[in-house]
Order: structure tokens, then sequence, then C-alpha cells
């Protein structure tokens, strides 16, 4: 349980880390593809990546960020075979998934559905789970 929690927790941190550090570049950006398109964005994605490897390379052999329209799309390659229950899956990164589609939508001024999906392989490439979750991004309320 400790490794599941340290996993979901780096998920997060690379993924808030990423957008914290690019949110400057969000000016005329109409989907997250062309958010993260920019060289600025493809530099620091590069450097997080980096940080977080040792972190992420003790459960995965690889580990992919992709971008197409609006859905952002994590790719990990277990290093053993494993069984994964995608109910189970969808229950613990929905919370994660939420907060993330908050904050992509704060920080890169993207408003239209955002998706966030994991997809999750077997040393093989065999596809052993494919969650996706969707929403769009809620600017606070002003009083």
């Amino acid at each position: 349980m400790k490794k599941k929690m340290l996993v979901r927790f780096l998920l997060l941190a690379l993924a808030l880390t990423m957008l914290t550090a690019c949110g400057k570049d969000k000016k005329n950006k109409k989907t997250l593809e062309e958010f993260y398109a920019s060289e600025e964005v493809q530099e620091k994605l590069a450097e997080n990546m980096k940080a977080v490897s040792p972190q992420y390379y003790y459960y995965y052999s690889n580990v992919e960020i992709e971008v197409v329209g609006n859905e952002m799309i994590y790719k990990y390659t277990y290093r053993n075979n494993k069984v994964l229950d995608q109910d189970s899956l969808s229950d613990a990164l929905g919370p994660q998934a939420a907060e993330l589609i908050q904050k992509l939508g704060k920080n890169t001024g993207v408003t239209d559905d955002i998706t966030i999906r994991y997809i999750y392989y077997n040393p093989d490439g065999t596809e052993i789970a494919n969650v996706a979750f969707y929403d769009k991004y809620q600017p606070p309320k002003m009083n």
C-alpha cells in the first residue's frame, strides 16, 4: 500500500511541477497539445522527468506522457508482470485526476473538456489497464 501511495504522489507531483513551472506560457493556447508543444514546456517536462526518474523506474521500465488535443495520456510499462483491477485503479486515481484537470485548466488557460488517461502495460507490451477521466475546468467563483 505504501508503494502505491508513493507512486500516486509521484505522478501528481510530476504533473503539478510541470504546470507551475510552465504556467506562464499559456497565452493564446486553445488546447493542451498547443500548450505542451512549446519549447519552454518541453524543456521543463524533460527536466522534471529526470528529477523523478529514479523513483518511477523502481516500478516501471518506461514512463511516457503524451498530449493529443485536450487529452493528457500517461503511459506506464511495469518492470514485472502485474494484474490490475480497473475499478480499483479508477477509484484510486479519480481524485488525483480531478485535481489535475483543474490545475491544467487554471495553468494552461484551456477551458474545454480535458481528459486525463492512464494506460498501464506489462513488460511484453500487453495493455493491462486503461482508465480515463473527463471534466471541464471550473474557474473559482468570485464573491
